[in-house]
């Protein structure tokens, strides 16, 4: 029971990556904060979760809207009264190469990489840093770090992630919040 009631919010965790880390979490007695844009595996989530034995509570969100991250920390936090752990999982693709990919699939792809665990970070550091805790993870890909075939949006943003955890963690590691 390593995260015997830390509380740790889960981005993408209705499928995937994100369901098997809220699995692992809630085995190992994380409270979970449980966030997904498809509704009904996000339900289904938080139902595996209880059968679990622990408790986790489920916001239906758009990561990359500004007021549907403000208004789901402070529920979280007012819930829970903290959120110790951010797990960035949260992704999806738009395949094409620089021919056939537009700026605007580019920016859907951005938005959910980049943009949402911005904005989740700036939403939970202050808390963390408050209470000189935090665990902040991002979940990349290795096209972040090698490009990939046709996959000009996923890699941009995967790369642009990498980025994103290395400077978050040279500015919160004098305050004990690690972000990898």
């Amino acid at each position: 029971m390593r995260l015997k009631n830390k509380v740790a919010m889960i981005t993408g965790a209705g499928r995937g990556i994100g369901l098997a880390t809220a699995l692992k979490f809630a085995g190992e007695g994380a409270l979970l904060v449980l966030i997904d844009l498809d509704l009904e595996t996000l339900t289904q989530a938080s139902a595996m979760v209880a059968d679990m034995g622990q408790e986790a509570i489920q916001f239906h969100a758009d990561i990359t809207a500004e007021y549907d991250v403000t208004n789901l920390v402070a529920a979280a936090e007012s819930h829970f009264g903290r959120v110790d752990i951010l797990v960035n999982n949260a992704g999806f693709d738009r395949p094409g190469t620089s021919k056939r990919i537009d700026a605007k699939d580019l920016g859907a792809v951005l938005g959910v990489h980049v943009i949402g665990p911005f904005l989740l970070a700036r939403s939970v550091v202050p808390g963390m840093v408050a209470r000189k805790y935090g665990r902040i993870i991002n979940v990349s890909s290795v096209y972040g770090k090698i490009g990939g075939k046709g996959e000009l949006a996923y890699s941009t943003a995967k790369a642009g992630m990498l980025g994103f955890t290395k400077s978050l963690a040279k500015e919160l590691g004098k305050y004990a919040v690690t972000v990898n």
